[in-house]
């Protein structure tokens, strides 16, 4: 009988716990640490066994939830901007014992987002850049914890992180006001997205403060087919049509200003010579850009990792104020900026 006892007593392993469900024991090791590597369903079953069988969890072992990530088609799309912030929010979520799982939905049918939050018992959700309205309103109902990121919506519980991009545009405007630059011109469609709308603010407030009028002349702000995948062709109108270039250039995208910058180049403009460039977000699509452009540089690790600071603190406190987070960006001077 006291042997038997002791039997009883003895600590559960991960050993027993992979004995159990003939399954091997480093899988149950990535399991319980909620690492990569096994799948979601594997990861459940060995939770329940194991506490079934009495195993002592460690305390970084105790599975909190799932947090989801939900995000559009569109963005996969996107391999500089985006998936840097994505990959951020999966280690943030990872490293605080959570289990992360990835929803792409389409920006024309976006009806399997009833199927996902039905399917899934979320602690929180991430949304990256726009969704429907619909989606908001169901997660809402729902009362789920969530942090929606690049994207302003109107929600009395859902958070928002974005970048500061009218403090940030016009910091950069102002700095180039400072070296002498009084002519600066400006190219990206404001009806595009509210980000490029924010900068433009920010660009016309640096001209208010020092008392310069724009020259709307060399401004693009509309006027695109599709901005965020295309916009050559009607920069390349653009810049041909001018009479008169500016001393400089801001854009409000990687994209738009490595197209700017190399139109430039083949009308026989020499940068920074001739015409300075400064640009906004700063990924890897304009680090081979010769000279090396000037961009106000989005940190997409910290923006991701503060994503889910914000949510975590949600989860915590569910009915504290709704926020807006913004971080503010700083200008990475290069070699685009002619010194006046």
């Amino acid at each position: 009988m006291e042997i038997e006892a002791r039997k009883r007593r003895k600590s559960v392993t991960l050993e027993d716990i992979a004995k159990k469900l003939n399954i091997s024991k480093n899988a149950v090791s990535l399991a319980l640490a909620n690492k990569p590597g096994v799948s979601e369903k594997t990861r459940q079953l060995v939770f329940q066994t194991a506490k079934e069988l009495g195993y002592k969890f460690k305390e970084k072992e105790e599975q909190k939830g799932t947090i989801g990530l939900i995000m559009t088609k569109n963005i996969i799309e996107d391999p500089y901007f985006f998936s840097a912030i994505v990959y951020s929010v999966e280690n943030e979520i990872r490293k605080e014992g959570y289990d992360f799982s990835l929803y792409c939905i389409s920006t024309e049918d976006e009806s399997s987002i009833e199927e996902i939050l039905m399917n899934s018992s979320f602690k929180g959700i991430i949304i990256v850049s726009t969704v429907n309205e619909n989606v908001i309103r169901k997660i809402e109902e729902r009362k789920i914890p969530t942090v929606v990121i690049d994207n302003l919506v109107d929600s009395t519980c859902i958070d928002t992180v974005n970048t500061d991009n009218y403090r940030s545009t016009k910091a950069a405007i102002s700095y180039l006001i400072k070296q002498g630059f009084k002519h600066i011109g400006f190219i990206g469609d404001i009806t595009h997205a509210i980000s490029y709308k924010e900068r433009w603010e920010g660009f016309i407030a640096a001209h208010e403060e020092f008392n310069i009028e724009v020259d709307k002349k060399v401004c693009k702000i509309e006027g695109f087919k599709d901005f965020s995948k295309n916009p050559e062709p009607e920069i390349q109108a653009f810049l041909k049509s001018l009479e008169k270039m500016p001393q400089a250039f801001f854009c409000v995208s990687d994209l738009s200003t490595l197209l700017t910058a190399n139109i430039l180049k083949e009308m026989g403009f020499q940068i920074p010579k001739d015409v300075s460039i400064v640009g906004f977000d700063d990924t890897e699509l304009v680090k081979h850009f010769k000279p090396g452009l000037s961009m106000i540089h989005i940190d997409r690790n910290y923006y991701g990792k503060r994503a889910v600071k914000q949510l975590l603190e949600r989860i915590d406190y569910p009915n504290k104020p709704v926020e807006d987070v913004r971080i503010f960006c700083r200008l990475n001077i290069r070699k685009s900026i002619r010194m006046l």
